[in-house]
């Protein structure tokens, strides 16, 4: 579980409960404890479902966004759904999302499942007395989320002196962007004819004085991939935003974090000490950790510092565009390009990759059953993979039902998984949540133990169904370590 430290509670603190009730079960029996006037807190706000098998995770991870302190899901008792299964469809996201949420830092008492018969109103009553009481002694939930800049009107265009000035820089990822560059092959011949490429460190030797030396917006648009960590990475971020009249976030760790962004469930000192004191093959007696300035008979060296967490490149400074992938498949830089080029842009803040879930594309679609039944998930190394077969069918987690589509099924096509790179559909409030809506109320069996049991076969649900969004998340800020109230 993340570092998380609490606020404190204020005496008066009442807490804040949003409740999401079956209409013929547990609706009913709130309706009747109001009637019989029995007496309890009145902290819930209810919203009425027709079966909380229509319950979407993601439901749940917004109110807690929105300020809610509690959810309480209420449903008739297995075996009297009046939708036959909708219950257990609900207890076996339910169980999911709980996984998901500990390990981002949300307390399991915060999120609550209870059966509830339309005749129990005096259990409505005990219920309630009972998640107030608990929700005092937590506090109010913590998520403060970092602001993100506005995106500010495209400067106007400047008078053509020659090509089009094209810039790209490299933050915190692994390089595999830069190489998407490269793989555009004999078609970068014909960019390279339309643009002038004025800064890409990775390739050529620019330096950060020559983009100072640039006016304001000179540069056509710049591409940034990777996330933000350090000062020099920020610092380089806000100027580049500042030279370019389009800024980009190029690849899924500018866009909303990526794989360096699962450090988030750790604070920065915990990190910093496991790696430079505690871990197996650390011989450090003296503790001794890089300094941002040391002096040295040339003068001060200076290093970069680390922020306290990691962040999308929204999350510093404002974007145009958002090209996601890891790497970013090579025909959506090119489309961005041409697009550029010839000034036919979308709106600005638009994702440029389509708009449909990957399991549209794939060709493995048909082999879907029409009423799929899992029995267990399984990591690719566990089972001889089927290249026919739908990947989900197989029991592998594959992240196509809740991730954009534009990469040509590339993962599934080389008989693996998506793992969820190109993000979420803009229809979804949270990409992990989405994905347990999707797929937890799949597992074939009913019994809790044994959906259990299947469930405890995913040993990282953060880092399988958020694994490259987490600072982008909903829920980013709960993983974050609150700095301004102490602790470690």
């Amino acid at each position: 579980m993340p570092d998380v430290a609490h606020l404190p509670i204020a005496q008066d603190y009442e807490p804040r409960i949003v409740a999401f009730f079956c209409n013929w079960c547990t609706y009913t029996a709130s309706d009747l404890a109001g009637t019989a006037r029995m007496n309890y807190p009145p902290n819930t706000r209810v919203i009425r479902l027709m079966c909380t098998g229509r319950l979407d995770p993601q439901f749940v991870v917004a109110a807690l966004r929105q300020g809610a302190d509690g959810v309480l899901i209420g449903g008739c008792h297995p075996g009297d759904c009046h939708y036959m299964a909708g219950n257990y469809k609900c207890l076996k996201r339910f169980k999911l999302l709980k996984m998901y949420l500990g390990q981002l830092g949300i307390e399991e008492e915060r999120v609550r499942l209870e059966w509830i018969a339309a005749s129990e109103g005096d259990r409505v009553q005990k219920v309630t007395r009972e998640m107030v009481e608990q929700l005092k002694k937590l506090g109010p939930t913590v998520l403060p989320k970092p602001e993100v800049p506005e995106v500010v009107p495209r400067a106007p265009a400047r008078p053509a002196l020659g090509k089009p000035k094209v810039g790209f820089y490299w933050c915190a990822s692994c390089g595999g962007c830069e190489e998407s560059v490269v793989d555009l092959a004999e078609d970068i011949l014909d960019i390279v004819g339309k643009v002038d490429f004025v800064f890409f460190p990775v390739a050529m030797d620019y330096k950060k004085k020559d983009v100072e030396a640039m006016q304001d917006g000179e540069m056509a648009v710049c591409f940034i991939n990777g996330a933000i960590r350090s000062s020099e990475q920020r610092e380089m971020a806000e100027l580049l935003r500042r030279k370019s009249r389009i800024l980009i976030a190029y690849g899924s760790c500018s866009t909303s974090g990526g794989i360096p962004g699962l450090a988030n469930l750790v604070s920065r000192e915990n990190m910093l000490r496991y790696v430079y004191d505690t871990s197996p093959t650390t011989d450090n007696p003296k503790h001794v950790r890089p300094m941002p300035h040391v002096n040295v008979p040339e003068g001060t060296l200076e290093l970069p510092t680390l922020d306290e967490d990691v962040k999308s490149l929204n999350q510093v400074v404002a974007v145009d565009y958002f090209i996601p992938g890891c790497a970013p498949p090579t025909k959506l830089l090119k489309n961005a390009l041409a697009n550029i080029l010839a000034g036919n842009l979308p709106p600005q803040g638009s994702v440029l990759a389509p708009d449909i879930a990957q399991c549209h594309e794939c060709r493995r679609i048909d082999s879907k059953p029409q009423d799929l039944a899992l029995t267990a998930f399984h990591r690719p190394h566990e089972i001889e993979i089927d290249p026919e077969r739908c990947l989900l069918a197989q029991g592998l987690l594959c992240m196509g039902p809740a991730t954009r589509s534009g990469c040509d099924s590339a993962c599934m096509n080389a008989n693996m998984p998506c793992s969820g790179c190109l993000g979420p559909v803009s229809r979804s409030v949270d990409h992990g949540a989405a994905y347990i809506g999707a797929v937890a109320s799949l597992i074939e069996s009913n019994d809790p133990k044994q959906v259990q049991r299947v469930l405890d076969t995913i040993p990282d649900p953060v880092g399988t169904l958020c694994r490259y969004g987490l600072p982008g998340s909903t829920l980013y800020a709960a993983t974050v370590y609150v700095r301004e109230n102490g602790g470690g």
